[in-house]
């Protein structure tokens, strides 16, 4: 009797023991789950903290883009308009080109058509060009800008290239026009040529020598009076030239072809 107890009772142990193993097993795989799915909860968690960076990183990268190009746009827009702006100054309506070519020579010229005096204007800019066909002759290209024209002047700049020297030089010179008589402006009648304005000339001109490590002397020996001086009329073999903007009065000297042919310095007025 107590054989079959004992065996009874191992049954049942054995049995209790196999159940709490289940129930261990089942536990287990319960709390794998669990893991697991909290696993993935935070992989979700930081997949869609990445997305949303990524998201945030593309709308900042858009948003950078719109503004780069807007301020390239309006950049170029101000650009654009500072641009109209200063040609809005330059009315050309009134003029067409014409051309003076034979073997080296090209020399534009501007004709003009809508002025009471046109036929006075236009021959004053002819006699100019004459006068720079006959320093520089048949080796003459140049080319002009209308760099004034008001109510009441005119102000062209010739810039160009003289072909067959010993070597090839640049020139630069300019022709202003009263158009109300259609005759050249002499640089007098735009500048006061006090002493205080000759030195401030002459000051100028040495910061542009120094900057170039040049003597100032070495170029004018006696000064810019002499160019300065007698100014009722500025002809195109003068090595004193200028012409005019919309604020200022641009001074053209001839120096050395070594240190550039012409300087330039510019005078409110």
């Amino acid at each position: 009797m107590k054989k079959i107890f004992v065996l009874v009772s191992l049954g049942w142990l054995t049995i209790s023991l196999t159940a709490c193993e289940e129930a261990e097993g089942n536990h287990a795989v319960s709390e794998n789950k669990n893991n697991i799915m909290i696993q993935q909860n935070k992989d979700e968690k930081s997949n869609k903290k990445l997305e949303n960076k990524n998201k945030q990183d593309t709308k900042n990268k858009l948003t950078k883009n719109d503004n780069q190009n807007f301020d390239s746009n309006t950049k170029n827009e101000v650009v654009k308009n500072n641009n109209q702006n200063a040609n809005s100054n330059v009315d050309t309506k009134n003029e067409h080109a014409s051309i003076i070519k034979n073997s080296n020579t090209s020399i534009k010229y501007p004709q003009f058509s809508s002025y009471d005096n046109n036929q006075v204007i236009n021959s004053s800019i002819q006699a100019y060009i004459q006068e720079l066909k006959d320093i520089y002759g048949e080796d003459l290209i140049a080319d002009y800008q209308i760099t004034l024209q008001n109510s009441n002047y005119v102000s062209l700049v010739y810039s160009g290239n003289i072909e067959k020297a010993a070597y090839p030089r640049q020139f630069k010179s300019g022709i202003t026009i009263d158009l109300k008589n259609g005759n050249r402006v002499p640089l007098n009648a735009i500048l006061n040529l006090n002493d205080t304005v000759k030195h401030t000339i002459e000051d100028k001109l040495m910061n542009t020598f120094k900057a170039k490590d040049i003597d100032f002397k070495a170029i004018f020996p006696n000064g810019i009076d002499n160019l300065l001086s007698n100014k009722e009329m500025t002809p195109a073999t003068s090595d004193l030239q200028y012409y005019l903007t919309n604020n200022e009065v641009v001074l053209i000297f001839s120096v050395p072809h070594a240190i550039g042919d012409y300087v330039e310095c510019t005078l409110p007025y």
